[in-house]
């Protein structure tokens, strides 16, 4: 899909009352698509996904910078090598909203306790995040 077929789509679904997620590659391609106003915007490095390795902490923070600066009701999901609860996290403190994690629940042994030990990972983030917020 090219960048303009895919604002068409989000803006037609906005029309539609359809919730949207996106996917972006990278910050540029990030940035780009949240121009679109996606209702979440979904960000991992292609080269990553499936690999167990996740993309490091400047990735993260940088994305969700650039996408808060231009719209900060988007939702932003990390995502690419999320594998344990600890990458979920991760990436939630350092000012995702979630993560994608496909690979890492269908590899568990156990992928209904690795979703509720993702699920207990965001929210305990969150509240750590807002605490620290908060404070300052």
């Amino acid at each position: 899909m090219t960048m303009a077929e895919l604002a068409k789509t989000i803006a037609r679904a906005r029309e539609l009352g359809i919730e949207t997620i996106a996917c972006a590659d990278s910050l540029a391609e990030g940035t780009a698509i949240a121009a679109f106003h996606p209702d979440i915007l979904l960000c991992e490095p292609t080269d990553l996904i499936g690999t167990g390795k996740t993309a490091d902490d400047s990735y993260t923070t940088s994305i969700v910078a650039k996408i808060r600066g231009i719209d900060p009701s988007i939702g932003i999901m990390i995502a690419s090598g999320i594998t344990t609860a600890d990458d979920v996290y991760r990436v939630v403190r350092l000012g995702a909203d979630g993560s994608g994690a496909t690979s890492g629940i269908l590899g568990a042994p156990d992928p209904g306790q690795r979703i509720m030990e993702m699920a207990e990972a965001i929210v305990r983030a969150a509240a750590e995040r807002e605490n620290t917020e908060s404070a300052a």
